[in-house]
């Protein structure tokens, strides 16, 4: 029988937080989760979740600043906690990035050749911005591949930076390769709104100015569609003449 865990690193995880761990517990045996100072009613729904079995909470009263305790720290505390559970494979999910599945995954992971390391999946961001509702796809796919699924092994290790590290393991594929698979992607609904985006931007600005952590890329261009954090104005005449070139049923030049 193959043996699945779930992981996640959760703060303040609100609404959708049960239905992300439902989307979990309906493939693992047992899902573990670090909670990163939430002050909303997250403790509660962890407690309260049968697919949740192990969970370890930052201290109360803990500083807010985002990242205070580094994203590697709490990877690698994820991934020694795994070390406990001694899985045959690792999902895992932000909190706010629903696991879909088509067909069986128990099935997929336990006819997966030895030499799969790891299993890459679309994660989509959806989009919910009654503004803008066609932004996605008109001005991008907002679609990227991601390892959510990886074969257990002990001495896996975290990324170092503070934040934008890959969550799968560092030296994974010292192991095996990746492989693409149909049937599973991650929904991510964090950045569903152009507003949602703006801010983040301007956080991940403010945070890393140079980029740095990030593998160079420009936080604004990266998630506002290609463009500037200045040239927002003109992302929204662009997406204006597109949907209504949609509208009208012509292709726009």
């Amino acid at each position: 029988m193959v043996r699945v865990l779930g992981l996640m690193r959760v703060r303040n995880g609100g609404k959708g937080l049960v239905a992300v761990l439902d989307g979990l517990a309906r493939w693992c045996d047992d899902i573990y989760v670090v909670d990163d100072r939430s002050t909303d009613g997250t403790a509660e729904v962890l407690r309260e979740h049968p697919g949740v079995t192990n969970v370890v909470h930052a201290r109360a009263g803990l500083p807010g600043d985002p990242w205070l305790v580094p994203e590697s720290a709490g990877l690698e505390l994820l991934y020694r906690m795994a070390d406990f559970c001694r899985p045959d494979w690792i999902v895992m999910t932000d909190d706010d990035q629903l696991l879909e599945v088509e067909g069986d995954v128990r099935a997929r992971l336990a006819a997966s050749p030895d030499e799969v390391a790891g299993l890459r999946c679309p994660l989509v961001s959806s989009w919910d911005d009654p503004q803008f509702p066609r932004m996605v796809p008109l001005m991008g796919t907002a679609t990227s591949m991601r390892c959510a699924i990886w074969r257990y092994r002990p001495g896996l290790q975290a990324g170092r930076k503070p934040l934008h590290n890959h969550h799968w393991p560092l030296n994974l594929t010292e192991h095996g390769r990746l492989e693409d698979t149909d049937g599973i992607r991650l929904v991510h609904s964090g950045w569903d709104s152009l507003d949602k985006r703006i801010a983040r931007v301007k956080l991940y600005q403010q945070l890393d100015p140079g980029s740095e952590h990030n593998f160079g890329a420009a936080y604004d261009r990266a998630l506002l569609f290609g463009y500037r954090l200045e040239d927002i104005e003109q992302l929204k005449a662009d997406y204006a003449r597109r949907a209504a070139a949609e509208t009208a049923n012509v292709t726009p030049a």
